[in-house]
C-alpha cells in the first residue's frame, strides 16, 4: 500500500510540475496568461494551477457573448503538439468563464493552452477556427 501511494505521488508530483515547468512565466507564479487577439484583446483570462485539487483553473472576463449556437472551447496542447479536448468553457451572462481541468494520462508535458469558438454540444476532435485566447508560448 505504501509503494502504491508514493507512485500516486510521483505521478501526480510528475503532472503539477509539467504546468510548472513547461508553461509559467516565472517560478514563483502559478498562474498562466492566456493572450486575445482581435475582439478578444481586452480579455482578462488565464489558466490557474490548484495544487490542492491537482488541476488547472481556466479563467477569463471579459468574453463577447456567443450566440447560443455556439461556445468557447478549451484545448490543452502537449509538447509533442497534440490537442487534447478539455470541454466547453460555461460563459457567464456579465461575460466571465471558468472551467477546471484535470490532467490525464495523454496530456504528458503542457505547453499550454488555448480556446476556440466552436458550435455549441459538439465533441470535436480540433480546432475549427484559430485560437481567441493563447498561452504565449504557443504563438509562435
Amino acid at each position: 500500500a505504501i509503494l502504491a501511494v508514493a507512485g500516486a505521488a510521483a505521478v501526480t508530483g510528475q503532472k503539477e510540475s509539467v504546468v510548472v515547468r513547461d508553461a509559467r512565466p516565472s517560478k514563483s507564479n502559478l498562474n498562466i496568461p492566456l493572450a486575445g487577439y482581435g475582439d478578444f484583446s481586452g480579455v482578462k483570462a488565464g489558466v490557474l494551477w490548484d495544487s490542492g485539487q491537482r488541476g488547472w483553473y481556466v479563467q477569463a472576463g471579459g468574453l463577447p457573448i456567443l450566440p447560443p449556437t455556439y461556445a468557447y472551447r478549451v484545448w490543452a496542447v502537449c509538447a509533442k503538439g497534440d490537442l487534447h479536448d478539455c470541454g466547453e468553457l460555461p460563459l457567464e451572462a456579465d461575460g466571465s468563464a471558468r472551467r477546471f481541468v484535470r490532467p490525464v494520462d495523454e496530456i504528458d508535458s503542457m505547453q499550454g493552452f488555448a480556446v476556440s469558438i466552436e458550435p455549441a454540444g459538439t465533441q470535436p476532435s480540433a480546432p475549427s477556427t484559430p485560437a481567441v485566447l493563447i498561452s504565449p508560448a504557443l504563438r509562435s
